[in-house]
């Protein structure tokens, strides 16, 4: 089902809301943007650029480079904002079976717990095979901050694809968000489409 059908079922029944806050000032690919950094694919490329990050409180913004990015990524550090400059994929496969007591966060290819975190124009893809009747749990985003943001971004799962937890927010521009079972799932979130 498309993922916008079911935001307006969504908003019908209240279980969310829609806001026209003003997305985060868009980043260009430009390499004179302010605290700009280069990254290009290749084995851990995001969390490599993160990891050299300085702890400074500056907001910085990883403009990668066209192609496929394999890794699992961790946003842990506040004011972050990941621009796509081309057609950019960002994959993982991991999934754990859901009668077990599992991290959520094991599976997910995109993990944000800092707040003021943006990404633009980024495809984010789980692409764990799904086994015939077996509930396995393969995130593509789990979500534990506030300030939260995606813009012209995609979500393809199969199970569990987008988690925000309690007290997390976040918000969802011109995005598509694809999954089977549980596919947009948490405690709290906002969706904003224009």
């Amino acid at each position: 089902m498309r993922a916008s059908i079911v935001f307006s079922l969504l908003l019908a029944v209240g279980l969310i809301a829609q806001t026209n806050a003003a997305p985060l000032a868009s980043a260009s690919c430009s390499t004179n943007t302010p605290n700009g950094i280069s990254v290009t694919p290749g084995p851990n490329a995001i969390t490599k650029a993160l990891a050299n990050l300085a702890s400074n409180g500056a907001t910085y913004t990883l403009l990668l480079a066209a192609g496929t990015y394999t890794e699992q990524v961790v946003i842990s550090r506040d004011n972050v904002v990941l621009r796509g400059c081309g057609t950019v994929k960002v994959q993982f496969a991991k999934g754990v079976s859901t009668s077990g007591n599992n991290n959520n966060a094991v599976t997910s290819v995109l993990t944000v717990s800092a707040s003021n975190f943006a990404a633009y124009d980024i495809s984010f893809n789980n692409i764990n095979p799904q086994a015939r009747d077996t509930a396995a749990l393969a995130l593509t985003v789990d979500i534990n901050a506030k300030n939260v943001g995606f813009y012209r971004c995609t979500f393809f799962g199969f199970q569990d694809t987008v988690l925000i937890h309690r007290g997390a927010m976040a918000y969802f521009s011109n995005c598509y968000i694809e999954g089977s079972a549980d596919f947009l799932w948490g405690m709290h979130f906002y969706i904003h489409n224009s």
